[in-house]
């Protein structure tokens, strides 16, 4: 998002989607609705997510993402830390709090179908998220058909 907004402008950003991250999502529920249902002051709770990508940190720290505080020059952000798995990951280890694991194999969410080789999505590299889904439905709309690369 940043990227588009800082190099591309108004070429781009009509066409970015307008939906929150989960990332985003989740401080919105959070700080939002889980404070206000249990009488927290959401300045007062710490939210710390985890996430596989070092943007996400700057993400959270957009304007966007803040909820208004008791004093205008301190905003409350809605995610107040993004640690990064590989963050975590070396956390861990430089604990020792890996040390008494094994390597597993990624289970299967659902017996019988295990994703080939260990990859999550059919496009090799891809994250399989939102673009795949944009690109992927505008393939069936456009050609009538949705062809996968081979990797």
């Amino acid at each position: 998002m940043c990227y588009a907004e800082k190099t591309h402008g108004e070429v781009a950003l009509p066409y970015i989607s307008a939906a929150k991250s989960p990332q985003a999502v989740a401080g919105t529920l959070v700080k939002r609705t889980f404070c206000v249902a249990r009488g927290l002051d959401p300045a007062a709770v710490y939210h710390v997510a985890v996430m596989p990508c070092f943007d996400k940190k700057l993400e959270a720290s957009r304007a966007d993402f803040n909820l208004p505080g008791n004093d205008a020059a301190a905003p409350v952000p809605e995610v107040d830390c993004v640690i990064t798995t590989l963050e975590l990951h070396d956390l861990l280890a430089q604990r020792g709090a890996l040390d008494s694991f094994a390597p597993a194999m990624l289970d299967a969410f659902l017996p019988g179908n295990a994703p080939p080789l260990g990859k999550l999505s059919g496009v090799r590299g891809g994250s399989g998220g939102y673009m795949e889904y944009v690109l992927k439905t505008a393939a069936r709309e456009l050609f009538g058909e949705v062809r996968v690369l081979a990797s």
